[in-house]
């Protein structure tokens, strides 16, 4: 990371206090400031009792803290809650110890940008789009990644894109450093693209751009995680397919399981996309904005029609599968159908790899690597899960172990000659 800023270390009490008197600066209500006053009195006390008051506050003090409260009762939603705000308050005393900056905690909804701010964005994404043709999905992560950034300026009183310095740009970096370096990778990315914008609009010094960090990291440096058969029949079997929630989520699994379908084409599949009479289904991918068919199977047909006929509420929504509470809207955009995967997951008792991804995506890589291990070409396993290049495809080689020995042991017994 290019400069760098070394704050003093902060007591425990020191640092309560500090940022308490930062929040009242960014103007946080009087009500929000005593919830978290309660709630680091509680951790004043807890340091007291074990005479760390006038210790550096770190990382580990406030491990031992959260380690000393029960834990929270899983089936009850508001102790989670609870226990979850209790995490984002002590995490924002690290945050302020490291960069003298803190970012607001936002749950599910984007807190809006300010006018100025939205009206900079607005000009930005016009400029992305005419500098190069982007899919639906990459203009939304990129309004998303800034809007990340620019709520992180006026969380910390910035509200002029033209007093940024170089400062604010590592405390950005800083505040996200425990994320993996592909999430801090792809943010530096959005954020330089960001900034070139600005530059060419001389709304900002060049010289600022320094301060972004070049991160480097090796794509799909990971082996895909691969199901077993049985895990897979285990995962099918749980999903009670008598209620309606139950009928949608067996639709949905099955177009991951068997097309490998993404995760944003299955929320915006539409009903005009399936053709009943030819027996196939046909989009235009939210990633690359590419057209994919898939054959509609008899299996895959028939979990749609009993979801559409007896599970789906009523509605005039176009998209297929929908959220079963009022007012019975289609997923949002971010919503990644995890908490579905990890329902039926635990429910069948299936328990994988503490260090795999164990999202859709997971299901995503499982029929690649069963295509490929039934030696399906590289291009017809590419066109089947709407790769845009091989380049994709070839990446879930890895997983293939049987063909890897193979591999190996015939360069082995080619040097032995």
């Amino acid at each position: 990371m290019s400069p760098q800023h070394s704050r003093p270390s902060l007591s425990v009490d020191q640092g309560i206090k500090e940022v308490l008197a930062f929040m009242k600066k960014l103007n946080y209500t009087e009500k929000t400031i005593t919830h978290y006053r309660r709630a680091y009195n509680n951790f004043l006390a807890y340091a007291k009792s074990k005479r760390l008051l006038a210790k550096p506050l770190t990382f580990d003090i406030i491990n031992r803290y959260l380690k000393s409260i029960d834990v929270p009762d899983l089936n009850s939603g508001t102790d989670v809650k609870r226990y979850v705000l209790l995490h984002g308050r002590l995490k924002k005393l690290l945050q302020f110890q490291s960069t003298g900056m803190i970012s607001r905690q936002r749950y599910r909804k984007i807190t809006p940008l300010s006018k100025s701010f939205q009206a900079l964005q607005s000009r930005y994404l016009v400029w992305r789009l005419e500098e190069k043709s982007l899919s639906n999905e990459t203009m939304r992560k990129t309004r998303f990644e800034t809007q990340r950034f620019l709520l992180f300026l006026e969380d910390n009183g910035i509200n002029s894109i033209s007093t940024v310095t170089t400062k604010h740009i590592v405390a950005y970096f800083k505040q996200g450093s425990a994320y993996a370096c592909e999430t801090m990778g792809n943010r530096a990315y959005h954020l330089r693209c960001f900034f070139r914008f600005l530059e060419e609009e001389s709304i900002v010094n060049p010289s600022i751009q320094v301060a972004i960090p070049k991160i480097k990291f090796v794509k799909r440096r990971r082996i895909p995680e691969v199901w077993s058969k049985t895990d897979i029949r285990k995962f099918i079997a749980a999903i009670d397919r008598g209620s309606p929630i139950g009928k949608r989520d067996y639709a949905i699994c099955l177009l991951a399981i068997r097309y490998g379908m993404r995760v944003g084409d299955i929320r915006t599949l539409c009903i005009e996309h399936i053709d009943w009479n030819e027996a196939m289904i046909s989009l235009y991918q939210q990633k690359t904005g590419n057209p994919l068919q898939l054959p509609l199977t008899e299996e895959v047909g028939k979990a749609l029609i009993d979801y559409l006929k007896n599970g789906r509420p009523q509605s005039d929504h176009r998209e297929i599968f929908l959220k079963h509470c009022a007012p019975f809207s289609p997923f949002g955009e971010r919503n990644n159908l995890s908490t579905i995967v990890t329902k039926y997951r635990t429910s069948a008792g299936i328990s994988l790899p503490k260090e795999s991804r164990k999202g859709f995506h997971s299901l995503r890589h499982n029929i690649a690597t069963r295509l490929h291990e039934a030696e399906v070409p590289l291009p017809v396993i590419a066109s089947f899960l709407g790769h845009s290049t091989i380049d994709s495809t070839r990446h879930y080689a890895k997983a293939n172990i049987k063909m890897l020995r193979k591999a190996a042991l015939e360069w082995k017994e080619g040097n032995d000659e």
